[in-house]
């Protein structure tokens, strides 16, 4: 999205109570350059911000930034199997390590606080429906 778009979405929805902005789109949200920029962009109209996120981007150092310097309304995981076996079948990695410290980066970034509110999604699919 061109940024000048952004910044106007972000002024049509500036002082909208109950408005979250989901931002996401085909690729993961945490592997685009601009990411941070436009959540900046969103948060400065104090437009709360939710995303859904492959986890695999969600280092300790990312965590902190995403908890401490800019206001996510939400953040998921999407876990998606329970196996490195499966994982490699339905996200074409094996990391499942990675996405399961992305989780627990963010429970203890965010203590007891209330926001972000986070959580983790698990998509069915034909090669993970029995590890649900």
């Amino acid at each position: 999205m061109p940024e000048k778009l952004a910044i106007k979405i972000a002024k049509e929805l500036e002082n909208k109570k109950g408005v979250i902005l989901g931002l996401g789109g085909a690729v993961e949200p945490l592997a685009q350059k601009t990411f941070f920029k436009y959540v900046e962009i969103f948060n400065n109209r104090d437009t709360p911000v939710s995303i859904n996120s492959n986890g695999l981007l969600i280092d300790r150092e990312t965590a902190i930034l995403m908890i401490n310097r800019f206001k996510f309304y939400s953040i998921f995981i999407s876990i998606d199997a329970m196996t490195p076996k499966t994982l490699l079948k339905v996200r074409g990695t094996d990391k499942i390590q990675k996405i399961n410290r992305a989780v627990f980066n963010l429970l203890e970034e965010r203590g007891n606080n209330l926001y972000p509110r986070r959580g983790v999604s698990f998509t069915i699919e034909k090669d993970n429906v029995t590890e649900k």
